[in-house]
């Protein structure tokens, strides 16, 4: 049964998720450090693993397409606010994810929400930590 608020949640998720990559590989231009350049790119590989399988739950469950977002190259001027934007958009994608669980029915799907809120919040705390080195 097609229900719209798990599939608008579920497309924010997917849209959110994406631009959060497009900011992780910004952020990835300005850091020099080997051993962090490697956590970030690590964590975009997850961000990527995470869309798809969102969009394969989407397809699951609604049997839609989710279409991604991708915004122009910033300049190092804004290096802060992206990194603020990452940790609001991993923060709020925690807890869209939380209150979508919630209302999903089948465990193998709330079992990969689990998986991917755990990750973002690890995401977050290597961001949070980040944002203390960088600024």
């Amino acid at each position: 049964m097609f229900d719209p608020i798990v599939g608008d949640k579920l497309s924010e998720l997917v849209v959110n998720k994406d631009i959060l990559v497009n900011y992780y590989d910004r952020f990835f231009e300005y850091i020099r450090c080997k051993n962090d350049r490697e956590q970030i790119r690590l964590i975009r590989e997850e961000e990527l693993k995470h869309i798809y399988m969102l969009k394969s739950i989407f397809t699951r469950m609604i049997g839609g397409q989710v279409n991604a977002i991708r915004e122009n190259k910033i300049k190092k001027e804004v290096f802060n606010k992206y990194i603020e934007k990452i940790i609001y958009l991993e923060t709020n994608i925690i807890k869209t994810t939380k209150s979508l669980i919630l209302t999903v029915p089948d465990l193998r799907i709330r079992n990969g929400l689990y998986y991917i809120i755990t990750d973002d919040q690890r995401h977050a705390d290597i961001i949070i930590f980040f944002y203390a080195k960088y600024s």
